[in-house]
């Protein structure tokens, strides 16, 4: 081989959460083939990665990753999941910092959040209502699954009937860094939830019983959301 080349090899326990920017790699190894070096004995000079260089390396790959077309980008769907919890005629609800909607500016939401890889969906939804509520729950039938798409974002939503199996509901947390925070959690009856900006349409649904539960209904506006 008469050019000089060089492979640098990413080592990490995940390659997928890797690649998604979750994971960071345990180390990075390079090897340089020298100008004499040739195919046949395949000499290889290994270098072991000094310090910070993987901090570089994840710095490059950023910048790298900004520079590329947007249309060679892979981009996949994010799933969430969330939880419906109606005790004595009243619906669970979140208070978030900054508003859910931005068509309507609607502030509350219901519990729930995006599923992590190699998470089951039932634990998924645990996780969130424990994390965001300080409930735990047994997960129930399957209400809707609908989709938001627009504005660059496609995002699944699976939306679950829940209930309490113990705790008492306090102001949880998000522990995604930058997320929107939670700064009240409440029981709301369900005939009041336009107030809190909720549309008529979602409030008709609950108040119905939430019809057509375990179905498809397409995009996330059909039922007011």
């Amino acid at each position: 081989m008469s050019d000089r080349g060089l492979i640098i090899l990413i080592l990490t326990d995940n390659a997928a959460q890797f690649a998604e920017g979750i994971a960071r790699p345990r180390a990075i190894v390079s090897w340089t083939r020298g100008r004499h070096d040739n195919d046949h004995d395949n000499v290889l000079r290994e270098r072991h990665a000094p310090p910070g260089a993987v901090e570089r390396m994840l710095r490059l790959i950023e910048e790298l990753k900004d520079m590329a077309p947007q249309d060679s980008v892979v981009r996949r769907p994010k799933d969430r999941v969330m939880g419906v919890l109606i005790e004595d005629g009243k619906l669970l609800v979140l208070r978030m910092r900054d508003a859910v909607s931005g068509s309507s500016g609607r502030k509350w939401s219901l519990a729930g959040g995006t599923l992590e890889y190699g998470e089951s969906i039932e634990a998924c939804l645990k996780r969130e209502m424990k994390e965001e509520t300080g409930l735990d729950v047994t997960v129930g039938r399957l209400l809707y699954l609908c989709e938001r798409l627009g504005d660059g974002d496609h995002v699944v939503h699976m939306t679950f009937l829940v209930r309490r199996k113990s705790g008492e509901l306090r102001v949880g947390y998000e522990p995604e860094p930058g997320a929107n925070e939670i700064v009240d959690a409440r029981f709301v009856p369900v005939e009041a939830l336009t107030a809190l900006g909720f549309s008529e349409r979602f409030q008709e649904i609950a108040a119905s019983g939430f019809p057509d539960a375990g179905t498809y209904k397409g995009s996330i506006r059909t039922i007011g959301l």
